[in-house]
């Protein structure tokens, strides 16, 4: 299809008037003023400021700076902590922004995620983050990974048809490249509307706070009570109301327990400073008390390789019952190799096919690629998926070289049951292994007419496997 010229600079300013920015905002993060309410809505912290005005009233001067020292303290390494977290919270999100590829004014340009308008033409492929809410218009082998909306962790296989097709913010390219039509940006986006329902979301309190807030309101009951009765018995002794409340009050301090809401503050906050020298973000000290909590922590790898790269390890060709190791020796010509590399995206950007194509070039002095020409093309489907390609070169040679899972290509091959039985067990040895295995194959026949299905095409076989 003919990639669309995209939004002039007019249009974008319009489309982002008319329905906003791209950004997801939290209006709870990074204000100083909803942290410093906080901290002082706490129970604990009035408690404290109670009692430290209790100590100015009688006269104890000493102890009432002191307490109102460790107030301030404590308090304000919570509003540093917090707010240092939010900091880093944000920082880590416009470093993990790498942005967006958009066609604007004629010209394919990289724009920041926020700065995408309602109708703008994005350009997502292999180990993007989809930055909008966008209809489908023009898709090769492309899936997106939706575990963060529907919770399914097996990517979606998404192609154009009769009726549109959505791809949505936040979601995973898992495999090739797609163009399409931002049609909701922000807050209106799925994952925007989730984000929305989560900020209405009240924070609860951990359970250590609950039940110390309880202990220290069942002591301050008590308090209260030692300080009327005292008082009504020293005014029924002594007749002075001044002296009967003097020692009302003293009996309240020395149950009231304002050093365990000043100790239990600055363990946490203080537990929660040492996470961030060792370079762990923790959004609140009362981070500490879970983490201190957790027996067993359970993590899901997503199945994902961390560097985002792989290597071709090796070839195993069936026909000479021979095996090619890349790693020992990273330039060998081989027919397998060959077809691996016909078999990919001619602009590869799936990490497996940038290693064929790599290969390639160090393994063939004589680059085949100049001479030939995709005619046809069968994306990737099936279980398990494979893909063909078919190329022609001036001469009207034609090469059909198709890879995907073992199985199909099995199917669809001319091999002997022998043969087949001699693929699988390999297969298995080198899973044993940990390699990811591949199936490589070229075509057996020259068709004048291409069938309309690939599982119509039948296979010599070979093999490739990549880690």
């Amino acid at each position: 299809m003919n990639i669309p010229s995209g939004l002039s600079e007019k249009e974008v300013i319009a489309m982002r008037q008319q329905y906003g920015a791209n950004g997801i905002t939290d209006k709870r993060q990074n204000k100083l003023w909803h942290l410093l309410i906080g901290v002082v809505a706490e129970p604990m912290f009035i408690i404290l400021v109670i009692a430290a005005i209790i100590y100015f009233i009688l006269g104890e001067s000493a102890e009432g700076f002191i307490m109102l020292a460790a107030i301030f303290f404590v308090a304000g390494i919570s509003i540093y902590q917090e707010n240092r977290s939010n900091n880093a919270v944000e920082a880590l999100k416009q470093l993990t922004d790498s942005g967006a590829k958009v066609a604007r004014s004629g010209k394919t340009i990289m724009v920041p995620t926020n700065d995408i308008v309602v109708n703008d033409i994005i350009f997502c492929e292999d180990g993007n983050i989809v930055p909008a809410d966008a209809e489908l218009l023009d898709a090769h082998d492309f899936s997106v990974n939706e575990s963060m909306l529907t919770g399914e962790s097996v990517p979606v296989f998404k192609a154009t048809g009769n009726d549109p097709v959505m791809i949505f913010k936040g979601t995973l390219v898992a495999t090739g490249s797609c163009i399409a039509k931002v049609t909701r940006v922000g807050v209106q986006t799925e994952i925007g509307k989730i984000g929305k329902s989560l900020a209405a979301i009240e924070t609860s309190k951990t359970p250590l706070q609950i039940q110390i807030s309880a202990f220290v309101l069942h002591m301050v009951i008590a308090g209260v009570i030692a300080f009327f009765i005292v008082w009504g018995v020293n005014y029924y002794t002594t007749g002075s109301i001044l002296q009967g409340l003097l020692h009302g009050l003293t009996m309240a301090m020395s149950v009231l327990p304002e050093e365990i809401p000043v100790a239990f503050s600055t363990f946490l906050a203080l537990g929660a400073f040492r996470l961030i020298k060792k370079n762990v973000i923790a959004r609140t000290p009362q981070t500490v008390e879970a983490l201190g909590a957790a027996t067993i922590i359970c993590a899901d790898k997503t199945g994902t390789l961390t560097e985002n790269s792989m290597q071709v390890a090796g070839v195993y060709d069936l026909a000479s019952d021979s095996y090619y190791s890349y790693l020992e020796n990273p330039a060998q010509p081989n027919i397998v190799l060959e077809y691996a590399m016909w078999s990919s995206e001619v602009l590869p950007f799936d990490p497996m096919e940038k290693s064929i194509h790599i290969l390639y070039t160090k393994s063939y002095s004589t680059d085949k690629r100049l001479e030939y020409k995709m005619v046809h093309e069968y994306p990737l489907a099936g279980t398990p998926p494979i893909m063909t390609h078919v190329f022609r070169n001036a001469a009207n040679d034609t090469i059909i070289a198709a890879k995907g899972g073992v199985e199909s290509i099995l199917r669809q091959s001319t091999l002997t049951e022998e043969q087949k039985q001699k693929v699988v067990t390999t297969t298995q040895q080198l899973s044993s292994q940990g390699y990811r295995v591949l199936a490589v194959a070229k075509s057996a026949n020259n068709y004048t007419t291409f069938p309309v299905a690939q599982s119509e095409l039948t296979f010599i076989f070979f093999r490739i496997n990549c880690i």
